[in-house]
């Protein structure tokens, strides 16, 4: 059946090739930019939003919208062309920011995409970061120093930071943690735990956590650390903030 339709193709190229029909709708087809949003980052820079995207064969060009409210009537353009990301400086601390993606062939915009929440910051990921999955996390050895940052618009839109570890928990041993030196953080609950595969706990400023380990080999343990909402959040509306804390190793004892 594809020999049959590529060679009815050609023969549409050299009976009508001038009037370009069945070949430029077919290409239109098969060749359309794929709308997708953007990735933003907002704690990458001090002062500033950076946003990527995938190339895309499809596309010519890039578009890339930002706005203080998510649907304006005329989306504002701070990038146009054939590059994959963008730092944007033209930002206020503190403020939102909402961004959506177009692409562009020929003369034909397609999209723009959905738009993305962002928040401008004067503070920065610490080195760790990107470890906001667990297929990116962090190892931890003795020590670590953290932020988390969350903030909400008044639209119900959010950005919650995770921040992933990797602890290498030798064969029949217990590794004991320690949360200390948080700052910045509303409440003494605002930081939730998650060792893999069990439920997610509150830790206070000064709480432990042991991770066992009751096999026969080393095993790479995972811990999520990340904000609470319902603790971080205080009234309604807009706001939110950037906190830090420390992990320590404290002791290693057999089973």
């Amino acid at each position: 059946m594809k020999q049959q339709v590529s060679a009815a193709i050609g023969m549409a190229v050299v009976l009508w090739g001038c009037s370009g029909g069945l070949f430029g709708e077919l290409g239109e087809r098969v060749g359309t930019p794929e709308v997708v949003a953007p990735t933003i980052r907002s704690f990458a820079v001090e002062g500033r939003i950076t946003a990527s995207w995938e190339e895309d064969g499809a596309a010519d060009t890039y578009l890339l919208y930002r706005d203080e409210v998510p649907a304006p009537t005329t989306p504002t353009v701070i990038y146009r062309g054939s590059g994959t990301q963008y730092e944007d400086s033209e930002v206020e601390v503190n403020r939102n920011y909402y961004y959506r993606l177009a692409k562009q062939r020929g003369e034909r915009v397609f999209g723009p995409s959905r738009y993305v929440y962002a928040v401008a910051s004067n503070v920065r990921w610490e080195a760790s970061e990107p470890n906001d999955e667990v297929g990116t996390a962090a190892a931890f050895s003795h020590g670590v120093q953290g932020t988390l940052h969350a903030f909400r618009d008044g639209l119900g839109n959010r950005i919650i930071d995770v921040d992933w570890y990797r602890i290498e928990v030798g064969p029949f041993r217990r590794t004991t943690i320690q949360f200390t030196d948080y700052r910045n953080l509303p409440t003494a609950n605002s930081v939730v735990v998650v060792v893999r595969g069990e439920r997610e706990v509150p830790v206070n400023n000064g709480d432990s956590i042991a991770i066992d380990n009751y096999s026969n080999r080393t095993r790479s343990m995972y811990v999520r650390v990340t904000i609470d909402p319902a603790e971080f959040f205080v009234g309604v509306g807009s706001g939110g903030g950037v906190g830090s804390y420390r992990i320590n190793l404290v002791t290693i004892v057999s089973l």
